[in-house]
C-alpha cells in the first residue's frame, strides 16, 4: 500500500481512495505482487492542487518502510521577457487593496499584468502600460502597510513611479553626474520605529559601492559595509524585520537587518560568493553585523514574531533554522534558533508564504546548478516530525529574482519566479499559482486483492 501526504485543503485526482485525513489519502485496498513475477505497480495519486505532496510506499513484508519521495506539481511554462541591458530585477509585484499585479520591464515598456489560472495554467493579461526612458534598469517593490508600491530604478539612481505609485524624490538621486552606474537595488521594510528604504549597489568594487536611500527617493548616503579587498563586489540578497528578545523580560524589539553577498566573478562571469552578512544596527559608519553560510539566500516571515531564515550545514545535512535576535557583543546580536527543516541543497533564494489552507508559514526556494534550477517547497504541516518537503524536477531557468504574494485572488500565495532560459538568450517570467487547481491527470488504477 502508500499513503499520499498533500498540502493542507488537498483532496486526492482519484475517487479509488479513502481520507485519511485533511491533505492524507490511502488505497480502499491493497495491491499484490504479481505471482509470475513477483512485481507490482502502484500509482498514488497526487493533489488536486498546485504544490507538493510526497508518497510513502509500504510493502507487508518490510522491516523498514523506505523513504518518502516527493513531487512538484506546477508548470513553468515562461513568458518570454526582453528586459533592460543588464537588469536583474526586471519584474516586481504591485498590490494595492484586493488588486495584485505584475509590473514587467519588457522592451522598453513598462507592463502591469493580470495573473489568471485556468485548468492550472497561467496567463498573464496585461491591464496599463507606460514606455520608459533608455536608462531605465530594474523594478523595485516598496512596501507601503499591506499594500506594495513598484518603482522603476535607472541607471542613475533615478526613481519612476509605475501605476498609481506615490511621486518620488529624486532630489539626492546618486548616479545624474554621470560618475557612477546603478547596478541593483532592493527596499527594505520598516521596523519598528525605524522607517523602510532602498539599499542600492553601484557598478564599483571595494567600500562604497553601496548606497541608501529613503523608501521613496532621497536622503542618499552611503550604507557601511567596511574595508574590502581590492576587486571584491557586494551581491545584495533581501532585507527584513527581525523579533530582538529582551533577556530582562520586557516587550521584544525589531531589529531592521539587510543581507548581502561579498565575492568575485570567476572565469565564466558567475558571481561565487565567498561570504554572507547579516548587517543590522547601522549608524553613518558602520553597522553591526553576523556571518551566514557563504551564499545561501535568506527570508524574513511577519506575524507575531518576526523571524529571520537562514542555512547552515551540520551532520545531518543542510538545513534552514528559523531565527531571533537576542543581545549579546557589543557589536553583534545571538541568534535564537526556533525552528529547524531539512533542504536538499543550499537555497539560492528564498521566499515565505501561504502556500496551502491552514495558517502555517510555508517555505519555498530555488537550488541553482549548471544544468538549471531545482525548485522545493517546505509547508508548515509536519509528515511525523519534519516538514512536508517536495523538489521539482530540474527546469532550464538560472534564477534572477523570487518573490511571493497572492496573485490570484484566491487567499493563497503564489511565487513570482524571474530568469535566464537556459540554451538561450531569452529571459523569461513564471508564475506558479500554489494551491490553484491542478491539470487534470489520468491515474491509473491498480490492481486489487484481499489481504
Amino acid at each position: 500500500g502508500w499513503t499520499v501526504y498533500g498540502p493542507a485543503g488537498s483532496t486526492s485526482q482519484s475517487t479509488n481512495v479513502k481520507s485519511v485525513s485533511d491533505g492524507i489519502w490511502e488505497p480502499t485496498q491493497a495491491s499484490c505482487t504479481e505471482a509470475a513475477t513477483g512485481a507490482a505497480e502502484l500509482h498514488p495519486p497526487p493533489p488536486n492542487i498546485i504544490g507538493g505532496y510526497s508518497v510513502q510506499l509500504r510493502a507487508e513484508w518490510a522491516i523498514e518502510l523506505p523513504a518518502l519521495y516527493s513531487r512538484f506539481i506546477a508548470s513553468f511554462a515562461n513568458r518570454p521577457i526582453q528586459p533592460p541591458n543588464s537588469s536583474k530585477k526586471y519584474c516586481a509585484i504591485r498590490k494595492q487593496g484586493t488588486t495584485a499585479r505584475v509590473v514587467c520591464l519588457d522592451n522598453g515598456i513598462a507592463r502591469d499584468y493580470e495573473v489568471v489560472v485556468a485548468g492550472g495554467q497561467v496567463t498573464l493579461d496585461q491591464r496599463d502600460m507606460m514606455v520608459l526612458g533608455p536608462d531605465a534598469l530594474d523594478v523595485v517593490s516598496v512596501p507601503s502597510g499591506a499594500d506594495r508600491d513598484v518603482y522603476m530604478m535607472s541607471t542613475k539612481g533615478v526613481l519612476v513611479p509605475l501605476f498609481g505609485a506615490p511621486p518620488a524624490d529624486n532630489s539626492g538621486a546618486p548616479c545624474t553626474s554621470g560618475s557612477c552606474e546603478v547596478d541593483d537595488v532592493i527596499a527594505v521594510p520598516a521596523c519598528g520605529s525605524l522607517p523602510g528604504k532602498l539599499i542600492v549597489r553601484l557598478k564599483a568594487t571595494g567600500s562604497g559601492q553601496l548606497l541608501q536611500m529613503n523608501a521613496r527617493g532621497g536622503g542618499t548616503q552611503e550604507f557601511p559595509i567596511g574595508t574590502l579587498a581590492i576587486g571584491v563586489q557586494a551581491k545584495l540578497d533581501n532585507a527584513g524585520c527581525v523579533t530582538r528578545a529582551d533577556p530582562g523580560g520586557g516587550p521584544p524589539t525589531l531589529r531592521q537587518v539587510v543581507t548581502y553577498h561579498l565575492g568575485s566573478p570567476n572565469p565564466l562571469g558567475e558571481f561565487v560568493a565567498v561570504a554572507t552578512r547579516a548587517a543590522y544596527g547601522c549608524t553613518a559608519t558602520t553597522c553591526m553585523s553576523n556571518e551566514l553560510f557563504p551564499g545561501a539566500g535568506v527570508a524574513f516571515t511577519s506575524g507575531d514574531e518576526q523571524r529571520m531564515l537562514i542555512t547552515f550545514v551540520d551532520a545531518s545535512g543542510v538545513v534552514i533554522a528559523e531565527l531571533i535576535m537576542a543581545p549579546d557583543k557589543p557589536m553583534k546580536d545571538l541568534f535564537v534558533e526556533r525552528s529547524r527543516s531539512p533542504a536538499a541543497s543550499i537555497p539560492d533564494r528564498l521566499v515565505v508564504g501561504q502556500y496551502d489552507a491552514d495558517t502555517d508559514t510555508d517555505m519555498f526556494w530555488n537550488m541553482g546548478a549548471r544544468r538549471g534550477t531545482t525548485f522545493e517547497v517546505g509547508y508548515g504541516r509536519k509528515v511525523g516530525t519534519q516538514r512536508l518537503e517536495a523538489l521539482s524536477a530540474i527546469q532550464p531557468i538560472t534564477v534572477t529574482g523570487l518573490d511571493s504574494a497572492d496573485l490570484t485572488g484566491d487567499g493563497r500565495d503564489d511565487v513570482m519566479v524571474i530568469g535566464d532560459v537556459i540554451g538561450t538568450t531569452a529571459s523569461g517570467l513564471v508564475v506558479i499559482p500554489m494551491g490553484a487547481g491542478a491539470p487534470t491527470q489520468q491515474i491509473a488504477s491498480d490492481a486489487t486483492c484481499s489481504p
